[in-house]
């Protein structure tokens, strides 16, 4: 019998050092492509444990943002400036909120307020279509039951986040996209967005394509990333997110 217990045992733990755990956490390395182009404009880390999200741009820009849904914030960190920034969630919301009630600025501001697709999906491919935006997401299944319902969580506060920034379009189509994704428990191998827009020349249409390979264990250096984060939070500079992001100034001019 104990010959037997210890077989059990090691044949559990051969399996746990192979696969890893839930608890263990997973991570995404993100490539973002414009069109057809071979040479990725964005790569990204993104490390899920068990209640926090470290998401890492990678190259120049060396940005690092900590997503602490429970605790109601998200920080921001620059790794060049040395600063620190801290968005609450619910003041996130109440931005995102606001994009329902200001004018549209376009047809495709107008839109993207209040989006609606066609959706299907068959043979792992999740399209939502309209006229001005589609999205064409080949799809893969998580290895752990709730794992996209965490990446898509992600997904939604990164699109608000983006959102605020200069220039970009309201967060509401990728926020579509998610609940599509999460409502089929499935997670984006390679997503496609085409946006078409209407020229005195014509019809122009603009992709991006962005490819996601997921890893469900944690190497060492993950580890140490999420470590050196503690360190950054300890050392770094705290300016409000307005000063972070440039914000004060572009209103200033305003």
């Amino acid at each position: 019998m104990l010959r037997i217990h210890w077989l059990v045992w090691t044949v559990l733990l051969m399996t746990l050092a192979a696969t890893g755990g839930a608890d263990d956490g997973f991570r995404c390395e993100t490539d973002v492509f414009v069109a057809a182009e071979k040479t990725p404009v964005q790569q990204s880390l993104t490390i899920f444990t068990d209640t926090l999200v470290y998401d890492f741009l990678l190259g120049q820009s060396q940005e690092i943002t900590l997503y602490d849904v429970q605790r109601g914030t998200i920080r921001l960190l620059d790794k060049k400036r040395q600063l620190c920034a801290t968005i609450l969630t619910n003041d996130l919301l109440q931005i995102t909120a606001m994009y329902k009630i200001r004018k549209a600025e376009s047809d495709l501001f107008k839109f993207c307020t209040e989006p609606v697709f066609k959706e299907t999906f068959a043979d792992n491919i999740l399209t939502l279509e309209a006229d001005q935006f589609t999205y064409r997401a080949t799809c893969v299944k998580p290895r752990w039951g709730g794992a996209e319902r965490q990446y898509c969580e992600f997904a939604d506060w990164s699109a608000q986040l983006n959102a605020i920034r200069p220039g970009n379009l309201p967060p509401f189509p990728r926020m579509e996209l998610n609940q599509a994704l999460s409502g089929q428990k499935m997670l984006p191998e390679d997503i496609v967005r085409t946006i078409t827009t209407t020229h005195l020349t014509g019809r122009r249409h603009e992709t991006i394509r962005s490819h996601h390979v997921f890893n469900w264990a944690l190497a060492s250096r993950d580890r140490q990333l999420i470590e050196e984060v503690g360190n950054h939070l300890i050392k770094y500079k705290s300016v409000s997110a307005e000063d972070y992001l440039g914000l004060a100034k572009k209103m200033a001019k305003k």
